[in-house]
């Protein structure tokens, strides 16, 4: 019997066990394979592996895993041959390099599993293989490299929490780190900032002469009586109702958006000319992302906006950021409800116009404080006071709920709550 050809991507995808690769593998794969010149791949080397996790300051029994991972890669030719693939369509041929990278599949078993070896870190290996080129990319951009170390500690960390949920170190990730090794993401101090375009269906506007800011539900958009979309919390609404919005030369008429996240059914209309257009569907934004690093210092996160507001316009002077975006459990509005008005959580998410979201649910609340789905809550831990109060809100029939934010540029003023400001001074008005 003939040995597998693994120049060939059918025979990598056969030992593999993978049963659909993208389309965008059959299309290169050839090429690349064409251009593997030695038998030897640098970055699988343990000399490679030990000085590059040594760059990212991993610590010692990381480095303990990744290099048996990565000797497991170079001693499987169907694995050295997909490791390979992934670093030039990752790390060589740069352009693209995210979008392409976004289905790739998993090599891991499922938890109660135990991979073969070199698949449960098979994706860590290929990230750290990119690590020399990302510095350098940044480096000619002139950034300073202590921000390209901290955005890439999150390899560590996902790593770490593979090990903390499955009990042996693993990695799952690919589809959230490739954002941060293909230079569409950096962490600034607490918190992460993404490229992105404005995705969710409303419209912000400011006055020329108050600067007070207007959030708007798109034309379509359909909401419950709650003022939360009509599919939140996996149950539609009988009596939904569905937005309007116009814009024209003599006035401006839609629903409004509540600084606190809630969709107002009766609708208003501004004088056209006293308002300017500032955010819509498809403008630039910038995403915010919060890292599991630990507590959410109020102040460390304000330091991270003023940082990247900063860094953007000096490194990156053609990305027009129109908006801060975030989406995260942490922005739940209810929190001011449960918790204390000092709590980290709490100032936090005061300091934004919070917007609604279409198919919110708690799924992000429960894991990020349960770990999952809690289906005994006389069995849930309630050893911190944000356990306990996720605990009471459900006894008590509510529901926890993913919210969206906006932050604009020209109102980062941290600790100053300017949207409910702004919101209270209008109704005044």
């Amino acid at each position: 019997m003939n040995a597998p050809d693994f120049t060939r991507l059918p025979a990598v995808l056969d030992a593999l066990s993978i049963k659909e690769a993208p389309g965008s593998w059959a299309a290169a794969w050839d090429g690349v394979q064409a251009r593997l010149s030695t038998d030897r791949l640098g970055f699988l080397e343990d000399a490679y592996v030990d000085a590059t996790a040594w760059t990212l300051r991993m610590a010692p029994d990381a480095v303990e895993a990744l290099r048996p991972a990565a000797q497991k890669i170079r001693g499987d030719e169907a694995l050295r041959r997909l490791a390979w693939f992934a670093h030039h369509e990752l790390f060589i041929r740069t352009e693209g390099a995210r979008a392409r990278a976004k289905d790739w599949p998993n090599l891991t078993e499922p938890a109660e599993i135990a991979a073969p070896p070199g698949r449960d870190l098979f994706w860590a290996v290929v990230l750290l293989s990119g690590v020399p080129r990302v510095l350098n990319t940044h480096l000619a951009k002139g950034i300073d490299p202590a921000v390209t170390i901290d955005t890439l500690s999150d390899l560590e960390l996902w790593m770490r929490e593979g090990r903390r949920l499955h009990g042996r170190w693993c990695f799952r990730q690919l589809g959230w780190l490739r954002h941060h090794f293909t230079c569409e993401l950096f962490k600034l101090g607490r918190l992460q900032f993404e490229f992105s375009a404005f995705a969710q269906p409303f419209r912000a506007f400011r006055h020329k002469e108050s600067r007070r800011v207007v959030v708007l539900a798109d034309d379509g958009a359909r909401f419950r009586a709650d003022g939360q979309f009509f599919d939140a919390d996996g149950r539609e609404d009988a009596q939904a109702w569905t937005a309007r919005f116009e814009a024209g030369a003599e006035a401006i008429r839609g629903h409004r958006i509540s600084a606190r996240g809630e969709a107002q059914r009766a609708p208003d209309e501004w004088p056209a000319a006293e308002w300017e257009a500032i955010l819509a569907p498809g403008d630039p934004t910038l995403g915010t992302h919060i890292a599991a690093t630990g507590p959410m210092s109020f102040d460390e996160c304000g330091a991270s906006y003023r940082q990247a507001l900063e860094f953007f316009p000096k490194f990156f002077p053609h990305f027009k950021n129109r908006a801060f975006t975030c989406y995260s459990w942490l922005l739940d509005p209810q929190f001011e409800a449960h918790l204390k008005p000092d709590a980290n959580i709490v100032r936090f998410l005061c300091e934004f116009h919070l917007t609604p979201m279409p198919r919110a649910s708690d799924a992000q609340h429960f894991e990020r404080v349960f770990d999952g789905p809690v289906r005994d809550l006389d069995a849930a831990p309630q050893t911190s006071s944000l356990q306990r109060a996720m605990i009471a809100h459900i006894r008590a029939g509510g529901c926890w709920r993913m919210t969206g934010s906006l932050l604009f540029p020209d109102d980062l003023a941290w600790g100053r709550q300017v949207y409910r400001t702004m919101e209270t001074e209008g109704q005044a008005g």
